[in-house]
């Protein structure tokens, strides 16, 4: 069953990636549709970016990695040159992009989404304070790339926190769709 395991993990965080991309789209025009032209607009340009983000970190697993591991496994390339190639664009695409500026922009977007929905009143304003909340817990999170080792724990917990969030949000915003036939 391990082959399975990377396919779990494209679909996974891939999907992750995607979600927040269309979220973002969507959800802007619903707080832009409400009123708010200014902090929507901001959450969904940080949401697209930080959706696209987190998508490219999946081109690594699915592109890159099996590619060197071919080009080493030929013996026809240095096998020090791929170790080095392997390690600066895991470096470069997976710790920086997809983990370090996906986080940042993923934070923008929650608070610029948080501050949205105060000033809408699309969402319980308790959406919108767990938003602000999941900014600062995510942006703690995000020292740990420069040697804070604390951070790990709140790295993982923002993570629980964005997911937990969006499930709140879309049930929410169903419901109140549902009950009012929107």
């Amino acid at each position: 069953m391990r082959h399975i395991v990377p396919y779990l993990y494209y679909v996974g965080v891939g999907g992750a990636g995607l979600c927040i991309f269309f979220f973002s789209i969507l959800f802007e025009k619903i707080l832009n549709s409400a009123g708010e032209q200014v902090w929507s607009v901001l959450g969904k340009t940080c949401g697209v970016v930080a959706g696209v983000l987190l998508y490219i970190g999946i081109i690594r697993y699915s592109f890159l990695f099996p590619t060197l591991a071919a080009m080493r496994q030929s013996g026809l390339y240095d096998a020090a040159a791929i170790d080095l190639t392997f390690k600066a664009m895991n470096t470069f695409i997976g710790e920086s992009m997809a983990e370090h500026a996906q986080f940042t922009f993923s934070a923008l977007m929650f608070l610029f989404f948080g501050l949205s929905i105060t000033k809408t009143k699309v969402l319980p304003k308790w959406i919108a304070l767990f938003a602000i909340a999941t900014t600062a817990v995510i942006l703690v999170g995000n020292l740990e790339p420069f040697g804070f080792q604390f951070a790990f724990a709140f790295n993982r917990f923002a993570a629980k926190m964005l997911a937990l969030w969006f499930v709140c949000a879309g049930v929410v915003l169903v419901y109140r769709g549902h009950r009012t036939q929107q």
